[in-house]
């Protein structure tokens, strides 16, 4: 009885292990069966972008190189370098301005508009592409500034815009002198003094002595040729005695007879003059004197400036 429960026992035992055997295959063969592979989401065909072109032309100032953008965009424009002599507007298509506000649609050369700063000679720049003949545009090119010329009167020179005329000043002694020459002079008769005769010739005729007549002393100087009294004394008509002396007939010889001149001290800048000196000199006044020159006064006309020596007068030119 007791080895019949051993073996039920055995083959509960065996009945068991089969059972968790056969769970355990059934588990891992359910593990193992592949799953289905997932469906792919078709990728949608690439879209391109269309491209527009953009070329630059400067006008031979510098190459830009061109630009592509996308079509129905606006673009970054650039800005070429400076232009000696001009100013850059700006790009244009035809007679329409093009800036970085415009929307592109098709392939285009934009030119650069270049405005003169100053013309005065105009000169066409070298360059080594042929200027493009300009299309009519909004924004006409200023003409050059024609030159102003400047026309004087005649008789004038054009200095610049100033018109000049020069003359000859106007040449004179003012009055109370003489003309000595090309100076003027001024002659001072001194009453102060000694009187003395001087011991010199006159006029080619030798100091003889002195002679007193009705209380004047009076300078003898001889000979002159004349032989008679009457003669002699008729040299003396029209003649000023008190200034030219007078001829007298003494001693059977016919004289100049000139007052005695005085001692004179004559102030700076002047030179002293004998009564003999100044006959000799101005046939006039035998009273010693002091005498002085100096250069002629020169004068302008109204509207004239002396300057070195000559008239010149300046207007404003006419401008043409």
């Amino acid at each position: 009885m007791k080895k019949k429960s051993v073996i039920i026992t055995v083959v509960i035992a065996a009945l068991v292990i089969i059972g968790i055997v056969v769970a355990l295959v059934l588990t891992n063969n359910k593990k193992e069966e592949p799953k289905p592979e997932p469906t792919a989401t078709p990728t949608p065909p690439a879209v391109t972008k269309e491209e527009v072109t953009i070329t630059f032309d400067t006008d031979g100032v510098e190459e830009i190189e061109s630009i592509k953008v996308e079509k129905g965009k606006t673009a970054t424009l650039p800005t070429p370098k400076e232009r000696e002599g001009y100013e850059f507007q700006g790009w244009y298509n035809g007679d329409e301005e093009v800036d970085e506000e415009t929307v592109f649609t098709e392939d285009v050369t934009l030119k650069a508009l270049w405005t003169p700063l100053k013309v005065i000679q105009p000169t066409p720049a070298p360059t080594s592409t042929p200027k493009p003949t300009p299309t009519p545009s909004a924004t006409p090119t200023p003409s050059a500034t024609p030159k102003t010329t400047y026309t004087c009167p005649d008789g004038y020179k054009l200095d610049g815009k100033k018109c000049t005329i020069t003359k000859d000043a106007t040449v004179s002694c003012p009055s109370g002198s003489r003309e000595d020459g090309d100076k003027c002079a001024v002659l001072t008769i001194s009453n102060k003094g000694t009187r003395t005769c001087p011991r010199i010739s006159i006029e080619g005729h030798d100091y003889q002595g002195e002679k007193k007549d009705a209380g004047t002393t009076f300078c003898l100087y001889a000979p002159y040729p004349k032989d008679t009294k009457e003669s002699c004394e008729a040299i003396s008509n029209g003649l000023s005695i008190d200034n030219d002396g007078h001829y007298d007939w003494y001693g059977g010889k016919c004289y100049k007879a000139v007052l005695q001149n005085y001692e004179t001290t004559c102030e700076s800048g002047y030179t002293y003059y004998s009564s003999a000196d100044i006959l000799n000199k101005f046939g006039g006044h035998n009273n010693g004197g002091c005498y002085k020159t100096y250069d002629k006064e020169r004068s302008c006309e109204s509207g004239y400036t002396l300057t070195n020596n000559k008239c010149v007068k300046t207007i404003d030119a006419t401008a043409k």
